[in-house]
């Protein structure tokens, strides 16, 4: 019986720790659009929180492993206010996959030698990438042209910043009580070997 217990718990210490999911570690960015460029005196502010995984997509980013965005407009005529992502259609990355995410992304140099954020010329027509919102009715700001919005009255306004904010590593759900029972399973292995052999007879 002893024997089979110490199997038992050195098992069961094998399994959960070999098993156990990695821990998921989403990206945070701080996003920013100014009405600058256009006389107007709009400004627009974002957080976004997702999986950097899916800045590969070429498609929406919600999507599993979309957490949150919660965008704030303020000094437009017409639609101010606090907008979540049940109020968009779409969000959308392009041309973000290869970016280095440790810094500030707008400005960085693509693979055809666009800069992300850039828009005319040469690196027209998404050659520079882009980041595209999507509402689902008015006031809620939607792109107008790559890297543009457009808010309720007519204001339009640049995207001047994206850059990451720090984010510490999220266990995924499970990981921290998968990890306690392999500590129980290793914990109990401990004592079985120790036991007296006079009280526990095989």
């Amino acid at each position: 019986m002893k024997r089979f217990f110490r199997t038992f718990a050195a098992a069961m210490a094998l399994t959960l720790v070999t098993h156990a999911p990695a821990s998921a570690t989403p990206i945070a960015f701080d996003i920013s659009w100014s009405g600058a460029s256009f006389q107007n005196n709009a400004t627009a502010n974002a957080v976004l929180k997702l999986d950097d995984s899916l800045l590969a997509l070429e498609s929406t980013i919600i999507a599993p492993g979309f957490e949150s965005f919660v965008m704030h407009v303020a000094g437009a005529g017409v639609g101010n206010g606090t907008f979540t992502v049940a109020d968009f259609f779409n969000l959308q990355f392009l041309k973000a996959k290869d970016l280095d995410l440790s810094r500030e992304l707008i400005g960085q140099t693509l693979g055809n030698g666009c800069l992300f954020g850039s828009s005319r010329g040469a690196c027209g027509g998404g050659q520079g990438g882009e980041f595209k919102l999507t509402g689902f009715s008015s006031p809620t700001p939607s792109n107008t042209f790559y890297f543009e919005i457009m808010v309720g009255n007519g204001d339009r306004l640049l995207l001047t910043s994206i850059r990451p904010l720090a984010a510490a590593a999220v266990p995924e759900p499970g990981t921290l009580s998968l990890f306690v029972l392999a500590v129980l399973g290793l914990a109990g292995m401990l004592l079985l070997s120790n036991a007296n052999p006079t009280t526990v007879r095989d």
